[in-house]
């Protein structure tokens, strides 16, 4: 699943595409969804299709300030960069650390470093 990092004015939203094509319903992507609201709720989610000229309009404007993909193998890693046609969209990460932010979140509770209903810790 690739995730869209979007910055508006005062709000970040998390695009994600629907699971009705070619995006498989997975654990990590629901735990992401049901997560972020507890975690980071000033984070919307977005759960819509992304066609190529938004992404490029967005991206040009400044307005996706990342993009990362998540999955049982990966958690979530980031998006450097999507190649579209002969162009390169790069990400920079330096003004931000999101996607880090919503990795450790979902880490933190896989190791039970924090508490939560989604992981029982066994002695």
């Amino acid at each position: 699943m690739v995730n869209q990092l979007i910055s508006g004015r005062e709000k970040v939203s998390v695009h994600t595409p629907p699971t009705d094509g070619s995006i498989l319903p997975g654990i990590t992507r629901d735990s992401i969804l049901q997560l972020l609201p507890e975690y980071f709720p000033e984070v919307e989610i977005d759960v819509s299709d992304m066609h190529i000229d938004r992404f490029k309009q967005m991206h040009e404007d400044g307005q996706l300030i990342g993009s990362f993909v998540s999955g049982t193998a990966s958690v979530v890693g980031k998006v450097r960069s999507i190649l579209v046609g002969e162009k390169v969209y790069a990400f920079d990460y330096s003004q931000h650390n999101h996607v880090e932010n919503i990795k450790k979140m979902l880490t933190d509770i896989q190791h039970g470093f924090v508490p939560h209903r989604f992981s029982t810790m066994l002695h």
